[in-house]
């Protein structure tokens, strides 16, 4: 299988193009590289990836550029007919931001606003109206070397255990839909 993550230079991002041997886009680590804020590098990469049998959008920007290229992907694949699987690295902390007052509630929308898109893509799927298959990840805490470095990190999901859940999507029958999958991390006592 093919796979492409988009913004897989580094972190869990890298460890799913190593796992898989796969290739990645992104703003830096990349020739050329391509800034999912721009309209542009989006269409670009949409088109790249009817190549693909996987695409992860992967690449977080800090605005709603992760939800636009997850639209510009499946807007491609749709007209493209395109029968690949798409991952979106979503997050449970649309949820977490709204129980509690957080500093950046900013982020809570954004991730918010990937799992609306979710909803509507997985729906035009289970409808018949796309060939393609769809699941958004929503992610606990990571563990990476930045989220060890927090000072409130006890544990978090691994970079192995994403690939075995991307390989065990890929390989489910092409009529069994998993629109969202959540991974969280065992807290240790």
């Amino acid at each position: 299988m093919k796979v492409l993550v988009i913004g897989g230079t580094r972190g869990i991002g890298k460890e799913i193009v190593d796992h898989f041997d796969g290739d990645s886009v992104s703003r830096k680590g990349t020739e050329p590289g391509f800034n999912i804020r721009k309209d542009e590098d989006r269409t670009i990469i949409a088109n790249v990836s009817l190549d693909y049998d996987i695409v992860v959008n992967h690449a977080y920007s800090g605005d709603f550029s992760q939800t636009l290229m997850l639209l510009n992907l499946f807007e491609v694949w749709q007209e493209a007919k395109h029968e690949g699987y798409l991952i979106n690295s979503g997050s449970d902390a649309s949820k977490l931001y709204r129980m509690k007052a957080k500093k950046d509630p900013m982020y809570a929308v954004l991730k918010e606003s990937q799992n609306t898109l979710s909803h509507i893509i997985s729906r035009n799927i289970q409808e018949g109206n796309v060939p393609m298959r769809y699941t958004n990840i929503i992610y606990g805490m990571l563990d990476t070397e930045k989220a060890r470095a927090r000072p409130h990190y006890k544990n978090g999901v691994r970079g192995e255990d994403i690939c075995k859940v991307i390989e065990l999507l890929y390989n489910l029958p092409t009529d069994c839909l998993i629109p969202e999958f959540v991974m969280e991390a065992r807290n240790p006592n």
